[in-house]
């Protein structure tokens, strides 16, 4: 109880610190950091650790309850220092000049817009993204035997440790994680609606792509936040306040949490035709299994490291030949040597079973202890929060027009830090965000609302 109560101060202070916070900055990278740094490291375990005295009064059936209760006061001690330690080093990253300043942004008026080419430059990069996003997910198609075949299997390829070497060439693997320029090509497509010729047409198709993607991908993460950016544009062109936006998304928040295995319910009703009717208490159960997985596996951090030892930062190397399509190259008769990356030692630990890990892939906290222990910790958080604090200063250059674009990249990068940390594995898997980024910078810094900046500045 002890511990509940150490959380639950915790939370409090952090939550003060986030609404002063957005209140100063308003949604930005480090808001969405804040926010799910909140979330997953200081709400959910206190959570789950007072619903693990009351299950059998509240009849839930979450998975992580009987990984948790095996776990010892240590391991839920370290738990929170581990993330006592990476909170205080976001606020010393993102609250000083010591490692990189804040660019200065200029506001223009919409007549800047047209002259400096923004709507041009998003055209052109929506096409250009949906063109490669299009043909690679058609890719995908073909080689699963067409859409209705895709849609029968998209079920049993979800997950990190299904091995879907079975079902995709090794062309087909890499279509495959090149299919998400689809979701760029639409939000670039969005932010220039009715500015360029045929904008619409090419909407409608990627549009209908990104169904079929999101049918496959069976994931309620990305259809949630593909429709809060498109809201969160939408509230902006009203120029409706940040804070008020945020009530907003609370509101849905709610709804999501209450409705979330309903949500998944539905979108394997699409491929198997059956549908499941999901009560109140399941659709909770669902949310807290997906929302505790990083907690639970910050609690046994030592197991990997009494098996596997520290990784000592090699994931910032690892990462180029990661890139490198092994299967390709094997087929020319090229063996190149496997990897073993942080993501398939949680995926093969998982599919052992809980006991052994909370969940895959591998969350902000824990790939830090991976690389030394509490050390390493420090040293990965304040590589990761340096890297976003530079991606704010570019993002938080983007007119209002961007809008759409700026929530999704603070989103999406901030989510794959607290929830998918693995070096090796981003490079691929957003690569149409960091061109879109590149993209958006060299626009901002044309229409002189970007300055680039030193990465050390001064207290």
């Amino acid at each position: 109880m002890l511990l509940i109560v150490f959380y639950i101060i915790v939370a409090i202070i952090a939550t003060l610190i986030f609404l002063i916070h957005l209140k100063n900055r308003g949604i930005s990278i480090s808001i969405t950091f804040h926010a799910l740094f909140l979330i997953y490291y200081f709400v959910i375990p206190p959570l789950m650790l007072l619903l693990l005295n009351y299950t059998d009064w509240l009849h839930m059936n979450i998975i992580r309850f009987n990984f948790i209760a095996h776990t010892t006061e240590k391991q839920r001690y370290l738990s929170l220092l581990l993330a006592i330690i990476g909170y205080v080093i976001f606020i010393f990253v993102f609250r000083t000049n010591i490692f990189t300043k804040r660019a200065k942004t200029e506001s223009a008026d919409e007549q800047l817009y047209e002259t400096q080419g923004l709507y041009t430059t998003l055209y052109k990069a929506g096409r250009l993204f949906a063109i490669i996003g299009i043909i690679c997910f058609g890719v995908v198609i073909y080689e699963l035997g067409g859409i209705s075949a895709m849609l029968g299997i998209a079920g049993n390829l979800r997950g990190y440790n299904v091995d879907k070497s079975e079902y995709f060439s090794s062309i087909g693997a890499i279509c495959l994680s090149m299919s998400g320029f689809i979701y760029s090509a639409a939000i670039c497509l969005l932010s220039c609606l009715k500015k360029k010729r045929n904008v619409t047409i090419w909407l409608a198709v990627v549009l209908i792509f990104l169904l079929l993607y999101l049918l496959y991908n069976q994931g309620r993460g990305p259809i949630v936040l593909f429709t809060l950016c498109i809201l969160y544009a939408f509230l902006k062109r009203k120029d409706i306040k940040d804070s008020r936006i945020i009530s907003v998304f609370l509101i849905i928040a709610v709804f999501v949490f209450l409705s979330s295995g309903s949500l998944r319910t539905i979108l394997r009703s699409v491929s198997s035709g059956q549908t499941t009717e999901v009560t109140l208490i399941e659709n909770i159960e669902s949310t807290l299994n997906d929302l505790s997985y990083p907690y639970a596996n910050t609690l046994n951090v030592t197991h990997f490291i009494e098996k596997y030892g520290f990784r000592f930062f090699k994931d910032y190397v690892l990462w180029v030949p990661e890139l490198l399509p092994s299967r390709l190259f094997s087929e020319i008769g090229i063996q190149l040597p496997e990897i073993q990356t942080m993501t398939s030692i949680v995926s093969y630990e998982y599919s052992r079973g809980a006991k052994n890990l909370g969940g895959v892939p591998v969350d902000f906290l824990t790939s830090g202890f991976f690389q030394g222990g509490i050390l390493g910790l420090i040293g990965n958080s304040i590589i990761i929060l340096c890297l976003l604090r530079k991606l704010e200063s570019i993002v938080e250059a983007f007119p209002k027009e961007c809008s759409a674009i700026k929530f999704w990249i603070c989103a999406t990068i901030t989510w794959s830090a607290v929830i998918s940390m693995d070096p090796c594995k981003l490079p691929l898997a957003y690569l149409h965000l960091f061109i879109l980024i590149f993209v958006m910078r060299k626009q901002a810094i044309r229409m002189k609302r970007y300055k680039p900046t030193p990465m050390v500045g001064k207290l």
